[in-house]
Protein backbone atom coordinates (compact mmCIF):
# COMPACT_ATOMS: atom_id res chain seq x y z
CA UNK A 1 0.00 0.00 0.00
CA UNK A 2 1.55 3.42 -0.31
CA UNK A 3 2.17 5.50 2.38
CA UNK A 4 -0.72 7.87 4.31
CA UNK A 5 -1.33 11.00 3.36
CA UNK A 6 -3.03 13.87 4.91
CA UNK A 7 -6.08 15.17 3.16
CA UNK A 8 -6.53 18.00 1.47
CA UNK A 9 -8.76 19.41 4.10
CA UNK A 10 -6.21 18.88 6.51
CA UNK A 11 -7.53 16.90 9.42
CA UNK A 12 -4.89 15.55 11.55
CA UNK A 13 -4.58 12.13 12.06
CA UNK A 14 -6.78 10.96 9.20
CA UNK A 15 -4.93 8.47 6.02
CA UNK A 16 -6.01 9.42 2.58
CA UNK A 17 -6.63 5.44 0.77
CA UNK A 18 -8.07 4.45 -2.57
CA UNK A 19 -10.92 1.84 -2.10
CA UNK A 20 -9.14 -0.75 -3.19
CA UNK A 21 -6.55 0.17 -0.55
CA UNK A 22 -8.93 0.35 2.35
CA UNK A 23 -10.72 -3.15 0.62
CA UNK A 24 -7.40 -4.89 0.83
CA UNK A 25 -6.61 -3.10 4.00
CA UNK A 26 -9.90 -4.65 5.99
CA UNK A 27 -9.42 -7.96 4.25
CA UNK A 28 -5.99 -8.35 6.12
CA UNK A 29 -7.31 -6.62 9.49
CA UNK A 30 -9.81 -9.38 9.34
CA UNK A 31 -7.54 -12.29 8.47
CA UNK A 32 -5.22 -10.83 11.58
CA UNK A 33 -8.16 -10.62 13.81
CA UNK A 34 -9.38 -14.09 13.73
CA UNK A 35 -8.07 -17.15 12.18
CA UNK A 36 -11.82 -18.59 11.19
CA UNK A 37 -11.83 -15.78 8.40
CA UNK A 38 -11.10 -17.17 5.28
CA UNK A 39 -11.52 -15.53 1.61
CA UNK A 40 -13.05 -17.52 -1.29
CA UNK A 41 -10.61 -16.32 -4.20
CA UNK A 42 -8.66 -13.37 -3.93
CA UNK A 43 -9.52 -11.56 -7.26
CA UNK A 44 -11.19 -8.73 -5.89
CA UNK A 45 -10.28 -6.07 -8.11
CA UNK A 46 -10.52 -7.78 -11.78
CA UNK A 47 -7.85 -7.55 -13.50
CA UNK A 48 -6.96 -3.93 -12.37
CA UNK A 49 -3.12 -2.20 -11.81
CA UNK A 50 -4.98 -2.84 -7.93
CA UNK A 51 -4.77 -6.56 -8.48
CA UNK A 52 -1.20 -6.45 -6.69
CA UNK A 53 -2.48 -5.58 -3.39
CA UNK A 54 -3.93 -9.01 -3.32
CA UNK A 55 -0.85 -10.07 -3.58
CA UNK A 56 1.20 -9.89 0.28
CA UNK A 57 -2.66 -11.22 1.38
CA UNK A 58 -2.41 -14.55 -0.46
CA UNK A 59 1.23 -14.46 0.54
CA UNK A 60 0.31 -14.26 4.71
CA UNK A 61 -2.68 -16.12 4.81
CA UNK A 62 -2.53 -18.53 1.51
CA UNK A 63 -4.07 -21.41 3.73
CA UNK A 64 -6.32 -19.10 4.61
CA UNK A 65 -7.71 -18.05 0.50
CA UNK A 66 -9.30 -20.52 -1.50
CA UNK A 67 -9.86 -20.49 -5.23
CA UNK A 68 -13.25 -22.07 -6.09
CA UNK A 69 -13.23 -23.72 -9.73
CA UNK A 70 -14.66 -21.10 -12.21
CA UNK A 71 -17.38 -23.77 -13.30
CA UNK A 72 -18.12 -27.19 -12.29
CA UNK A 73 -17.85 -30.20 -13.96
CA UNK A 74 -21.62 -31.53 -14.57
CA UNK A 75 -22.06 -34.86 -15.68
CA UNK A 76 -24.71 -35.54 -18.79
Amino acid sequence: MSSPETPESGTPGMTRLTYAQATARGLTEALEGDARVMLMGQYFFGLTKHRTLTVEIRKRFGDRVWDPPIAEVGEV
